[in-house]
């Protein structure tokens, strides 16, 4: 049977993350910061963005974001490319993953993007309640088809959040604040980042394995900031879907 055009585009995608894991080695969590953006607006996509998982600009990131994202795709089974080639519907890439038997909060086509990150952060700061890695869980189930460590074991994805910085999400932090950036339009898919600020004791960050770069202190305040990704595609039905989530330094 003759490949469809998008299960061609997705082996040829990932023949091509397999050659360059041959001479770039695994990283951290996700790519580095595609720097500063504006007030949350829906416009054109911005020039400096180097946030688009498309093959080309792949290969426009810095070695540190070309690294991670490819350590990051290693983790999506093969099988994914037959997975999205099975489905019609134009929005396939975003077909849910609810984990089997979870009965937290899902997307919706009224949830914005800031109450999408909101349910996340909640889900995380109780990691394992009701039931074990039940957070992580929701974050899966928010997720796009693509997110790399939606598609691998729960356990494997509860061992990179404990062994990073990253556990800060799980009630490692004080206060917190959800801040829209921007909107932007980019080919069929609408994208929105926001940034969460998190504030505790910059000995409270460490200890989590915060790294200096990404703490800030100003006016006593002292916080990291995470910077989320969401996308959704534009003229179907297909709700605010997490993409990424990544340290932010606001330096």
């Amino acid at each position: 049977t003759s490949k469809t055009p998008r299960l061609k585009m997705m082996h040829t995608n990932l023949a091509l993350v397999a050659m360059l894991v041959a001479v770039v080695p695994a990283a951290a969590f996700v790519p580095t910061s595609p720097g500063p953006l504006a007030p949350m607006a829906l416009g054109p996509k911005p020039s400096s963005c180097r946030r688009c998982l498309s093959t080309s600009e792949l290969f426009m990131m810095k070695d540190d974001s070309r690294r991670a994202f490819v350590a990051g795709m290693i983790s999506v089974p093969f099988f994914l490319a037959d997975r999205v080639a099975a489905q019609d519907a134009p929005h396939a890439q975003y077909a849910p993953l609810v984990p089997e038997g979870y009965s937290g909060p899902l997307p919706t086509m009224e949830l914005q993007p800031s109450e999408v990150v909101n349910a996340m952060l909640k889900g995380l700061t109780t990691v394992d309640q009701p039931v074990k890695n039940h957070g992580l869980f929701t974050v899966v189930a928010f997720s796009t088809l693509y997110m790399p460590f939606a598609q691998m074991p729960i356990e494997q994805f509860r061992g990179i959040m404990d062994n990073s910085g990253y556990k800060v999400l799980f009630n490692g932090y004080e206060t917190s604040e959800v801040i829209p950036q921007v909107l932007f339009d980019d080919m069929d898919k609408q994208v929105a980042f926001l940034d969460t600020k998190l504030y505790n004791t910059a000995a409270k960050l460490a200890a989590l394995g915060v790294k200096p770069e990404n703490v800030a202190t100003k006016d006593g305040k002292t916080w990291t900031t995470m910077r989320w990704e969401l996308k959704r595609v534009k003229g179907v039905e297909d709700p605010w879907r997490f993409s990424t989530v990544y340290f932010y330094n606001e330096a």
